[in-house]
């Protein structure tokens, strides 16, 4: 019973970060050029497709930010060929062509962006304020995202 209720909360709390990184970031994204809703995001554009996601742990109140970009002719796994670019998502792009936003470096569940202490809408507001220089840098590294360390690097 313990365990469902923990669950429920889990749920609860990760709904809250989801509506406050939405009423916070979307507006950012949005004069970026991005369209999509939280908490998926893109920027087709004729020359390449610009994909960002906030990805939420399962286990652990956290989440980071994962870019991707891909060709408009690059095609995810056949499966997939006849869905629209409208609905591409980084974890349909090969890990050499996708990169992790974290607040610090790390492969540690507590090197992601955390939001576990938060109980108010407030906190939660705050935390996604403070995502907020992150989501700026991600946004710049498309223009240069040949540089950017891959996730097949990690």
């Amino acid at each position: 019973m313990r365990f469902a209720e923990q669950m429920r909360e889990q749920t609860q709390k990760r709904q809250q970060m989801k509506q406050a990184l939405k009423s916070v970031l979307t507006p950012l994204l949005r004069k970026a050029g991005f369209s999509g809703i939280c908490p998926r995001f893109r920027r087709l554009q004729p020359a390449r497709y610009d994909l960002l996601m906030f990805c939420f742990d399962k286990f652990y109140d956290s989440f980071g930010i994962e870019i991707g970009q891909c060709a408009p002719d690059w095609f995810p796994q056949p499966f997939r060929r006849d869905g629209p670019p409208e609905k591409l998502i980084p974890w349909d792009l090969e890990l050499k062509m996708r990169a992790r936003i974290k607040p610090r470096p790390g492969r540690m569940v507590t090197d992601n962006f955390q939001y576990g202490d938060a109980r108010t809408p407030e906190d939660f507001r705050r935390i996604a304020e403070a995502v907020g220089p992150f989501l700026r840098q991600a946004v710049a590294m498309f223009d240069n995202f040949s540089q950017v360390e891959k996730m097949d690097k990690l």
